[in-house]
């Protein structure tokens, strides 16, 4: 209760987190945060808690239960103190963040993908394009979700998309090479079911007759 007791804790927390021990630190910063909450080292406090968050996230492949704590402390962080010297290196933290998690979908898309679990991969694909809009892995997650609906003969989406694909990204020259040469193809297939329809029907006719 005395005076000093808030210092005490928050010089508790530093010193694990300049030995680089983030994982006590996480715990002396919340208690620190929890127990002091009229502190002036709260937001002191609540930076450095983010730090060690983002400094224990891990690759895209690896389980990312630390990234998405960092997330929660980023957010809480920037809530509490949107004007603070230290919001340029948190909204660092954001974007790093934010980069990973698309990788991390869109690689996840990639290997549904390539073992023919196209409706997974779309899943993910959509991931990438609604909450990562704005990531470098939006136009590829666009052209391999048309891609997907080419394989699973979803012949009006396909178009669509890839249609959509050629008008978004002209200057993506090898893909939108890709993009024609998938709409060429389905082409092909849409007249060869068409033909296929029309034989069917005209046999049924003949029976009936």
């Amino acid at each position: 209760g005395s005076d000093v007791a808030d210092d005490a804790q928050y010089y508790l927390a530093l010193s694990y987190f300049v030995q680089e021990d983030y994982i006590t630190a996480t715990g002396e910063y919340d208690r620190m945060i929890s127990s002091y909450p009229r502190s002036e080292l709260v937001e002191k406090s609540m930076y450095e808690l983010a730090t060690c968050y983002y400094k224990l996230s891990p690759e895209y492949a690896l389980d990312q239960k630390f990234t998405y704590d960092a997330i929660a402390a980023i957010q809480n962080f920037q809530d509490a103190y949107p004007k603070s010297e230290y919001s340029d290196a948190v909204k660092k933290y954001a974007a790093d963040i934010k980069l990973k998690l698309s990788k991390k979908h869109f690689e996840s898309a990639q290997i549904y993908r390539k073992l023919s679990e196209f409706e997974a991969a779309i899943v993910y694909y959509d991931q990438v394009i609604i909450e990562f809009f704005d990531s470098p892995f939006v136009s590829d997650a666009k052209f391999y979700k048309g891609v997907c609906n080419y394989k699973m003969d979803e012949f009006q989406k396909a178009r669509l998309l890839l249609s959509r694909f050629i008008e978004e990204y002209p200057g993506e020259v090898k893909r939108v090479a890709e993009a024609k040469e998938f709409l060429e193809k389905l082409k092909v297939k849409e007249e060869k079911a068409a033909k296929e329809a029309a034989k069917e029907a005209a046999q049924l006719k003949n029976e009936k007759s």
